[in-house]
């Protein structure tokens, strides 16, 4: 047991100022439950009256942190602190519930779940857990009962609908329904299907793969039938086979695995030769960025890459510029920390003391060292919340939403769901229908595409063409016979699928024949913004951000409410019954088309391109009276061009001779995106100069 490494923490965190020993006291309680369950319990009291004491923002913080860390202790005391807190709640509750099934309380974390209570949301993805735990039979059958009550409510009028809780339950269902009798599983089954048609069909491009095995689909109806379909055939063959019927890309799915994703194990499986049928021992790994690292590679390395990702991340959370402003214990560098600790002590023992050395800063080497102690005292890893510096961090989450701005983040909340993508009913054609708006402007634009239709809606016609010759809106040169700002529904309705390319083509070409004009792009003198580089960049190289990961871009306006964009999940889609979404994003996300080729087509598509596509749609410059504040993401300098472009009177053209990609980091309290982008220069080292240059643009004349 690691006596000294205990008390020697004990120490320092008596030591350290309130917000650093609360939260120690809390972790050191959670240790001391293998020496001392007395002393443990009342170190978590010490714990909890000082963190009580603290100001408004750690003190809610800390709440969270608290309850998650009593679940280690006392699941009463857990739950009791888990109705207190403010600051997101739910993941706290699940955090609660995942530590107690780790500690042992399994009985305590079932008693929650086969009984939702009323007015929180149910932690499904704790259901799960749960019932991978050794619990008894029936004590899994009254966790999967209890997740079912709790869907229904969930359902039933005037509650939130959570497209995330719906997708934990189908996954719960998909794998527990045979514990059910016949007539509930069926009943719940075509419960299912009628929650999943009941939501608005969206366009996605999602894709199940199991071995060599893989599905596409474009509809989010079809993705989620398609994870049910096992159990539904099972249960209701007949109607199984009907409801498929309904669905195209669902049917070709149903020929080639007949049971979903069921079909598709046992493809995986017969395909596998038999010597790699047998259970493996995994090797133990350590997660650095994107890269999972052997144990063995990490202890001979001493860590090094690990250490390097923690002491980037340490940088910016203690940046003086950009200070993070949540306690150090949600630091994303102390999680880090942690981690890389906790596993040195699993694998090196008392021998992984040495790496504490090698943090600078004394309160994060202090919360690594009661997780080393935690190892060495044979506790499970404990995980943690992680607040950012900047938009999305401690003061967005307690004052959210604040006057003359919003957060808009690329990586954690879904677009809303909003109109089907259901190709119009009208006679195919290769002919664009333009007609004037019906909706009125402030619903914002809206509309849906599939592989052989484009409808938009709403939009206006400088926005369509800017989007469509993929050029910002202040290179565009327009005719005095037509008002860019008027705005048109665009519909085109296809005789049969087309290539991407084919379908964008003969929008432009519509949209000539309609107002009369032609499009050309020609250079012009104009007057811009030029961006130099003549002692070159301070920032960092990075590497080339992946398809799914890119950072965040904070909107400042003159509103209230968050608009808020995902990067992250491939389940996208737009829509009317929410605020208006910013245009170029909207319509940008219509014409990705990312289904609308065949599979050929789409292997044989540059991979670069598809990538270039798709970040330029995420990083959608503002318009409309907001503007840039903030940008935290791996760019080219040309990109991060296109991101300001759009919030200034002109052109701005990158000179810098500057390649690859490179770690920018700016949170500022510009008025404007030009205040940013001179902000953005003096932190970076670039020189901005107004000069008249010939630009390209895109001329618009009448014919």
């Amino acid at each position: 047991m690691p006596q000294d490494l205990l008390a020697d923490a004990r120490e320092q965190a008596v030591r350290s100022q309130p917000p650093v020993k609360a939260a120690a006291f809390l972790h050191l309680a959670r240790v001391l439950t293998k020496v001392d369950f007395a002393e443990a319990e009342r170190l978590l009291d010490e714990g909890l009256a000082l963190a009580a004491t603290l100001p408004e923002g750690d003190r809610d913080v800390l709440v969270g942190e608290a309850a998650a860390l009593a679940a280690t202790i006392s699941p009463r005391r857990a739950f009791m602190l888990a109705r207190e807190v403010f600051i997101d709640r739910e993941s706290v509750l699940r955090r609660t519930l995942f530590n107690m099934l780790q500690h042992g309380y399994i009985p305590d974390a079932v008693a929650y779940l086969r009984e939702p209570a009323p007015g929180e949301a149910y932690p499904f993805d704790a259901a799960s857990q749960a019932m991978g735990c050794a619990i008894d039979e029936e004590g899994r059958l009254q966790v999967l009962r209890g997740a079912i009550r709790a869907m229904r409510r969930q359902r039933s009028p005037g509650d939130r609908e959570s497209f995330g809780a719906w997708h934990h339950f189908i996954r719960l269902f998909t794998r527990h329904w045979r514990r059910l009798p016949a007539d509930e599983a069926r009943a719940v089954a075509r419960e299912l299907v009628g929650w999943i048609q009941g939501q608005p069909d969206s366009r996605t491009n999602a894709s199940f793969t199991s071995g060599s095995q893989k599905v596409h689909f474009s509809s989010t109806h079809e993705q989620a039938l398609f994870e049910i379909l096992g159990p539904l055939r099972h249960l209701d063959p007949d109607y199984a086979a009907s409801l498929v019927q309904g669905y195209p890309s669902l049917s070709a799915a149903a020929e080639r695995f007949p049971y979903g994703r069921e079909s598709m194990d046992e493809a995986m499986h017969a395909e596998r030769p038999a010597a790699r049928r047998d259970s493996i021992e995994q090797p133990h790994y350590i997660d650095v960025g994107r890269r999972l690292i052997p144990m063995p590679e990490a202890i001979q390395t001493e860590f090094k890459e690990a250490f390097a990702v923690a002491l980037s991340l340490y940088a910016a959370d203690s940046d003086p510029d950009h200070f993070n402003d949540a306690p150090q214990e949600c630091w994303a560098s102390a999680c880090e920390f942690r981690k890389i600790l906790y596993l040195a002590g699993r694998h090196e023992g008392p021998a992984a003391a040495r790496y504490l050395d090698r943090i600078p800063d004394p309160a994060l080497r202090l919360f690594a060292q009661i997780e080393c102690a935690a190892a060495l005292a044979g506790l499970p890893p404990l995980g943690g919340r992680s607040l950012r510096p900047g938009p999305g961090g401690l003061q967005d989450m307690m004052y959210r939403p604040r006057e003359r701005a919003s957060a808009r983040s690329l990586v954690d909340v879904a677009v809303p769901i909003g109109q089907p993508p259901r190709k119009p009913s009208l006679t195919p054609s290769r002919d664009l229908r333009v007609s004037p708006a019906t909706a009125p402007a402030g619903e914002g634009a809206s509309g849906g595409s599939g592989s052989d239709f484009i409808e938009i809606r709403n939009a206006t016609l400088k926005a369509v063409v800017s989007t469509l010759h993929e050029i910002s809106e202040a290179r565009i040169d327009w005719p005095s016979s037509l008002n860019p700002d008027a705005r048109y529904d665009f519909v085109l309705v296809l005789p049969r699928s087309e290539r991407r390319e084919t379908m964008l083509r003969l929008m432009r070409e519509g949209i000539g024949r309609h107002f009369g004009v032609s499009i050309s792009s020609e250079l012009r003198p104009r007057d811009a913004y030029v961006l130099t580089a003549p002692r070159g960049i301070r920032a960092r190289r990075a590497p080339e951000p992946s398809t799914f990961e890119f950072g965040s871009m904070g909107i400042s306006a003159f509103s209230t409410g968050a608009i808020d964009l995902a990067a992250g999940d491939a389940e996208r889609s737009i829509g009317r019954r929410h605020p208006p979404i910013e245009e170029g994003l909207v319509l940008r996300e219509i014409l990705s088309l990312p289904m609308a080729s065949s599979d050929q087509d789409q292997a044989d598509e540059d991979i670069d391109e598809v990538l270039r596509r798709f970040r330029r749609q995420l990083m959608t410059p503002p318009r409309g009276g907001a503007w840039i504040g903030a940008i935290d993401a791996s760019l080219t300098i040309a990109e991060l061009c296109e991101a300001i472009e759009g919030g200034l009177d002109r052109p701005l053209l990158d000179e810098t001779n500057l390649t690859g990609a490179y770690a920018i980091s700016l949170h500022t309290e510009a008025a404007s995106t030009l205040d940013f982008l001179r902000a953005a220069c003096e932190r970076l080292g670039l020189v901005l100069t107004p000069e008249q240059r010939d630009v390209r643009t895109l001329v618009v004349r009448t014919v």
